[in-house]
């Protein structure tokens, strides 16, 4: 208990204690916090901090107040446990922007995308390829047996093998995938000519009289340009290659004469000689139009001019105002003048015409009236 001691003059006055006020108890440890004691004023003690928690484990409902960055670290388990992640109701995992399904999917169905970013089981897209098989019922056929189409049961089916029996396609040709329809077996002629084939030598049976039986009668020469053909001579009765220009040559393919119906492109044409011929009568120095618009492209190969008597002049052909001589050529009456492509001077340096050009004779130094007579030789 407390009092309180007062002075006034000489007198010493000693009261009774009054009411406890603010004050903070004695004792306490560290780390403890001042707690209220009771409802009554002033009633405090020390006590432990109860108000937090002192390990994230004590918190059974933890909310992030922003995005995790785990900083390099990883999210991991102890004790081989497992790590769940399960949204509310209706809510999906999403993953790197990918939607992946909520719910398991079927036996042996596979995870597909959608392609917009959606993950969900389906079934896998496989196309299945039926074999039918005929055969002795529960026979898986006897050794030395291969697999061959029958194309009357459309099915396949086991034979003999390919020393006594092989097999010709219906067309000769590429042949795509899919695209042999039929098998035969060898008549017992065609196999005897053949002999003990290699099993891996496939054998090509025309539908006529003539057969490829085996490599002895295929003749190859050199090594076979792209596109080759295999042609029969029958004065070696043997199948030979032939390359494709040659084998067009043989059969008449590049003459047009040849073509009752249809088109020949132009590379099959044999080159078509002509000329411009005519005769200009000057009216002193001009320009003198050969072909005002060259109806296809052309290659000249001579140019020849004459003047008469007494006439002469400086002589240039030209496509479309340039020239096409190495240089310009100079006439005189009653000695005609040749232009060659080459060994003659001046030259033709530019041999070729274009189509749509304008081809021209340039004379100068002649006077009114001369004349002049010129022939332009071309191919197409």
């Amino acid at each position: 208990m407390s009092y309180a001691i007062s002075l006034s003059g000489t007198t010493v006055s000693i009261a009774s204690p009054g009411p406890r006020g603010v004050g903070v108890p004695t004792g306490g440890t560290t780390g403890q916090v001042l707690k209220k004691s009771s409802d009554t004023d002033y009633d405090f003690t020390w006590g432990a901090d109860t108000a937090g928690i002192a390990d994230i484990v004590e918190d059974t409902t933890p909310q992030l107040g922003g995005n995790l960055d785990v900083n390099g670290n990883a999210i991991v388990s102890a004790s081989n446990g497992d790590i769940e992640i399960t949204p509310n109701g209706t809510g999906s995992i999403i993953l790197d922007g990918l939607t992946w399904p909520s719910a398991d999917g079927s036996a042996n169905q596979v995870l597909k995308t959608a392609g917009d970013g959606t993950l969900s089981f389906g079934d896998a897209s496989v196309v299945a390829t039926t074999l039918d098989l005929t055969d002795t019922p529960g026979s898986y056929g006897t050794a030395g047996e291969v697999l061959a189409l029958n194309s009357g049961a459309s099915a396949f089916e086991f034979v003999a093998n390919v020393a006594s029996n092989s097999y010709t396609l219906d067309t000769l040709g590429t042949v795509a995938e899919g695209s042999i329809t039929d098998v035969v077996a060898l008549t017992a002629t065609q196999y005897a000519d053949i002999g003990t084939p290699d099993p891996n030598t496939l054998f090509v049976i025309t539908d006529g009289t003539t057969s490829i039986a085996d490599s002895d009668d295929v003749t190859i020469t050199g090594t076979p340009s792209n596109h080759s053909f295999l042609v029969y001579d029958s004065a070696t009765s043997d199948w030979i290659n032939r390359a494709a220009a040659d084998a067009r040559a043989d059969i008449g393919a590049n003459d047009a004469s040849n073509l009752t119906t249809g088109t020949l492109s132009a590379a099959r044409l044999p080159a078509i000689a002509d000329s411009y011929v005519g005769h200009i009568e000057t009216i002193a120095d001009g320009t003198y139009y050969i072909d005002v618009r060259v109806p296809a492209g052309r290659t000249l190969t001579s140019f020849y001019i004459a003047a008469d008597s007494g006439a002469s002049a400086t002589v240039d052909l030209q496509e479309g105002g340039v020239s096409m001589l190495s240089a310009t050529a100079s006439l005189t009456g009653g000695t005609p003048l040749e232009i060659l492509t080459s060994a003659t001077t001046p030259t033709i340096s530019d041999t070729a015409l274009a189509a749509d050009a304008v081809l021209t004779i340039v004379l100068s130094g002649s006077s009114s009236g001369d004349n002049f007579r010129f022939a332009v030789e071309y191919t197409q």
